[in-house]
């Protein structure tokens, strides 16, 4: 429903986010995890959510349990940085301090949103400001002025929060590093709400291995990975792989197709989509056996580095034995938990694989391991520790 004006009516929380659409539709990260659990505990939200890639207009929205209303829609007149940014804090604030008097609590994702909450702050708006920082890079852009920027927003951002939640060990040492107050950084990784799954070994194809992404592109090291394949299966005729994500880039998908069929294995790859709802995904992957990783490090993002990997703790989640590159510090994790191993190289990729696949004690052991790590890492026991750090913090 589409309202012409806005009651003003308080609600508990503000989110201020950036959202990435994929075939049209939003994808859901992290921070809807957060949303999910607040509107379990019965809370309404305040939602502005701007497009990460100036694809969509921005909405501005209120989310309780049973209902989502859609207050205004605004349009971004100035697409390019740094501009836009200048632009889109201004709209944001101006929309907001319109909008209602009083809300106690703002959650901002990425410096930009930081900042107009900080702004927010001060203008009596809003009351403790959480700012999640979901990853982090000192060359986001490729451009030495735009970085410079960034990285003044974000410090800005991390100093005058009231806390700011970390998603990797990595990202933690950084920002200790740079004298952020320990009692204000918060680790919460990018773990979803656990999910009891009971597992039958008997039933289970563990030759069945799988990769996730948010969209197939050069990003992922897929001519690795069918390397690795077409030795599998010289050892393991059952072997399949299946990959998940949206297929957006046709040529590249061509050319990944073409790829297949030049090493022989285009009978064994399995192309499934793109799964925006969890639940969804996990019924796919609680079905499959192995979950990989392979990125090409000059691609994969250089804020992979200080990120946490949401698609190694959902394979843990479905109690997955991980095979993963070392791109994200959560694969290293996953090998201290004994639920994964990381790779450096594809011999090492072909090795692990191998192993999980020869060694049936040893690919239980790991998957009952990744299971117990997923529930350590149960998203909803975290946010119940912050909601009370949050009450508690001044």
């Amino acid at each position: 429903m589409l309202r012409k004006k806005l009651e003003v009516k308080n609600g508990n929380f503000l989110i201020l986010i950036h959202r990435m659409f994929v075939n049209g539709r939003p994808k859901r990260g992290g921070v809807d995890i957060i949303i999910d659990f607040l509107l379990e505990k019965n809370k309404k939200i305040y939602i502005l959510e701007h497009s990460l890639e100036c694809n969509k207009d921005s909405s501005f929205k209120i989310v309780e349990r049973d209902r989502e209303d859609i207050i205004k829609f605004v349009k971004l007149r100035f697409p390019n940085p740094p501009l836009r940014w200048v632009v889109e804090v201004f709209q944001s604030v101006k929309l907001i301090v319109k909008s209602f008097k009083y809300i106690p609590y703002c959650i901002a994702v990425d410096p930009l949103n930081g900042i107009t909450a900080i702004i927010l702050k001060k203008l009596g708006k809003v009351g403790k400001i959480y700012f999640h920082c979901i990853d982090y890079s000192e060359n986001r852009f490729g451009n030495k002025l735009l970085n410079r920027i960034y990285i003044l927003l974000y410090y800005f951002s991390l100093r005058r929060s009231n806390i700011c939640g970390v998603v990797s060990k990595r990202m933690m040492d950084k920002f200790l590093s740079a004298k952020i107050p320990k009692e204000k950084l918060f680790y919460i990784p990018n773990s979803p709400l656990f999910v009891k799954w009971n597992i039958d070994f008997r039933k289970r194809n563990k030759f069945d291995i799988v990769i996730t992404a948010v969209r197939i592109d050069c990003k992922t090291d897929f001519e690795k990975i069918i390397r690795v394949l077409s030795r599998l299966r010289m050892n393991f005729p059952l072997v399949k792989l299946k990959i998940i994500g949206a297929s957006e880039d046709k040529k590249f998908l061509r050319d990944l197709k073409d790829n297949i069929k030049k090493y022989g294995v285009e009978d064994c790859v399995f192309f499934l989509g793109f799964f925006p709802e969890p639940k969804d995904l996990q019924q796919i992957l609680v079905n499959n056996g192995i979950g990989i990783t392979a990125y090409i490090p000059s691609k994969a993002g250089h804020f992979g580095f200080y990120g946490d990997s949401l698609k190694i703790r959902e394979y843990a989640l479905c109690g997955l034995p991980i095979v993963a590159d070392d791109m994200c510090s959560t694969a290293f994790e996953a090998e201290e938990y004994k639920c994964g191993f990381v790779t450096i190289n594809e011999g090492q990729m072909y090795m692990f694989i191998k192993r999980l696949l020869e060694n049936t004690e040893l690919y239980e052991e790991y998957s009952k391991n990744a299971i117990k790590w997923a529930e350590k890492f149960d998203k909803r026991k975290i946010l119940e520790r912050l909601l009370i750090k949050l009450r508690e913090t001044s």
